[in-house]
């Protein structure tokens, strides 16, 4: 049944979601002639339909309920939420292997550049303060990024 003749009627097998879709033009085929851009008020349709007027004698003869009323304003406490929260972020974040994977490979290969700076180098026979902490930022960044 439908509220335009313009409309046509929802087909036997056919998904009623997909069919509003197409009726309205925003569904996977439209721009291919199977999209409707007739100009029909599917607003207006709906509120001139028995089904409308009957939902809305409905809600109006409905009896007042009471307001509700929580103890508290979230069921759950805060720390709880944040402890959730946490928890899910960390889980999502080491699921994602192409991340971690390129992560330690950034890793291993900034360590190994930062030690291989330092391999020739002799702590014995450091003579000047500026070479002894050139050596000591290079092993503090080797044993940082590690």
């Amino acid at each position: 049944r439908s509220c335009s003749p313009s409309v046509p009627p929802l087909a036997e097998a056919q998904n009623p979601a997909e069919y509003m879709l197409t009726v309205i033009g925003a569904g996977t085929s439209a721009g291919n002639g199977h999209s409707l851009e007739n100009g029909v008020d599917f607003v207006e349709c709906y509120e001139r339909s028995p089904m409308a007027l009957s939902i809305n004698q409905a809600i109006s003869t409905a009896p007042q309920g009471h307001k509700l009323h929580f103890a508290k304003r979230y069921a759950a406490s805060y720390t709880r939420q944040i402890s959730l929260n946490i928890r899910r972020w960390v889980s999502s974040y080491w699921r994602n292997v192409a991340y971690n994977l390129t992560r330690n490979l950034v890793v291993i290969l900034t360590s190994l550049l930062f030690g291989l700076s330092v391999s020739g180098e002799r702590i014995s026979e450091t003579y000047d303060q500026a070479t002894l902490q050139s050596f000591n930022g290079a092993i503090f960044a080797a044993i940082f990024f590690c």
